[in-house]
């Protein structure tokens, strides 16, 4: 049991390694220049770029050649950053430099701003950057929203399990956009990259996706997604890379593999203390539209009332924690982990487009968890509202010791309401390591226990033991119904 927690365990942090960048967002516009001014121009920003743009800390920019339509011999040029917040951060010296030497030589059109879809995004484990991208440009109906995105995620699913060799990511427009637009973006080594990868690696692709969804199902969904577009809601077009006009990959291979021992080593220094926390979890955040939340709890105990090998699902709905009205929440030994019973074939892909129809538009902030401490208390149904705080802790073997000693010694003080301690494995909001949380009668019973807890001796000696904390936020969570 223990060998099989340990390699899990470690299958779990070093998935953060791909969580990252789950936060991708693109700044793109359009730059026109006189064929006259492309040799000068393209030389301004090659300088301008090394300059500012090519050390850790600094802005990213990527530029792409447009091949093909409207735009074809122009350029497109991408800010890539990890929120929109981002912007506010305005290089005042990078941009007018820029604006002397570059700007003189283009003029600006079609300013968006895109996010990265994480659910449909797929991207391979050997992930090399590549010189051309086949862009499909969608715009679809409100009306057929669930039909676009189930064929968009199916397809991430049957890349993931067919070992499919490149990119592929989807970008939601977020701002300079009429209307529900996507761009799909594959990857590819050039155009003799983009004849192998539609050959036998496609061709797999969608015999797995048959195979996991059914007899003709990726012709079935692909018709159903046409349907779900708008008369020219299909465009499509092809863009080269410029590496020379472009900031170095944040990520190379050379910095993977000093990044891979980083977390290696600290990777042991936790398993130390991590053995025994046998339970894990997995929360999937939810936006429940106005008035469907009664049906999404019906929905929840239609599907989830069944018997578990260990732990089991709990829906809850969140306070104070903006786009976010409900999480779903699984948990247990992740060695004897889900229901005791295999559902049947699209069981699950009928729960989730009937859950999709009553959320929208769902946060990408979903997380991975392992619980490093708990103390359940009476297990009484009266303690169903939670006080979590998300926080950064710089030393982890000293928290959970010092939030160990202080729970052991305030028994007395939480009557039976359970605590714990909780580690992000991927996906902390805002970049959150740990989390604690209370459950208690109310909001008010919580506060007021917690005036206690921090008016005792012994939260001052917990202080003063657990290392530096960073409050990140705090929001409260009520279990609506547990099985």
């Amino acid at each position: 049991m223990k060998k099989i927690f340990l390699l899990l365990f470690t299958v779990f942090f070093i998935s953060t390694l791909s969580a990252q960048d789950n936060n991708a967002w693109l700044q793109t516009r359009v730059l026109k220049v006189d064929p006259a001014d492309v040799e000068k121009f393209e030389s301004a920003v090659a300088k301008k770029t090394q300059m500012y743009n090519s050390k850790e800390g600094t802005p990213r920019w990527i530029t792409f050649r447009i091949l093909t339509g409207q735009n074809a011999n122009q350029y497109l040029r991408v800010q890539y950053i990890t929120s929109p917040e981002e912007l506010d951060n305005v290089d005042t010296v990078g941009n007018a430099y820029w604006q002397k030497t570059a700007g003189q030589y283009h003029t600006s059109e079609n300013g968006r701003l895109w996010q990265r879809s994480n659910n449909t995004t797929y991207i391979p484990q050997e992930n090399n950057r590549v010189n051309l991208r086949r862009i499909i440009y969608y715009k679809y109906k409100d009306s057929h929203e669930n039909d676009f995105w189930r064929f968009r995620w199916r397809v991430k699913n049957a890349m993931e399990e067919s070992g499919y060799g490149s990119m592929m990511s989807v970008f939601n427009c977020q701002s300079g956009c009429n209307g529900n637009v996507v761009q799909v973006r594959f990857h590819h080594d050039g155009w003799a990259g983009q004849a192998s990868d539609y050959g036998e690696p496609l061709q797999k692709m969608v015999e797995k996706y048959n195979e996991l969804y059914g007899e003709d199902a990726y012709e079935q969904d692909s018709d159903k997604m046409d349907e779900s577009l708008l008369p020219e809601g299909r465009i499509i077009r092809h863009h080269e890379f410029a590496p020379e006009l472009s900031s170095p990959r944040k990520n190379n291979n050379k910095k993977k593999k000093k990044k891979m021992k980083n977390y290696i080593i600290v990777l042991l220094a936790l398993i130390s203390y991590s053995v025994s926390a046998q339970n894990v979890a997995r929360v999937y955040n939810q936006n429940v539209e106005r008035g469907k939340a009664g049906d999404v709890v019906n929905l929840f105990n239609n599907f989830f009332d069944v018997e578990y090998k260990s732990g089991g699902v709990m829906l809850q709905s969140v306070s104070f924690r903006n786009d976010i009205t409900h999480r779903i929440v699984f948990y247990g030994d992740p060695s004897n982990w889900g229901p005791v019973e295999d559902r049947p074939d699209g069981a699950w892909d009928n729960f989730l487009g009937q859950l999709y129809s009553l959320t929208h538009p769902n946060p990408q902030d979903n997380a991975m968890l392992s619980i490093l401490s708990w103390s359940s208390g009476d297990d009484n149904d009266e303690y169903n509202t939670g006080k979590i705080w998300d926080i950064k802790v710089d030393n982890p073997a000293k928290m959970k010791a010092a939030f160990d000693e202080l729970t052991e010694k305030n028994q007395d003080i939480l009557d039976g309401r359970s605590v714990g301690l909780i580690q992000y494995d991927a996906g902390g909001p805002d970049g959150a390591t740990h989390s604690i949380i209370l459950y208690g009668k109310s909001m008010n019973d919580i506060t007021l226990k917690e005036r206690e807890i921090r008016s005792a001796k012994q939260f001052s000696e917990y202080l003063s033991k657990r290392g530096n904390v960073e409050y990140v936020k705090t929001y409260i969570i009520n279990v609506v119904s547990r099985f």
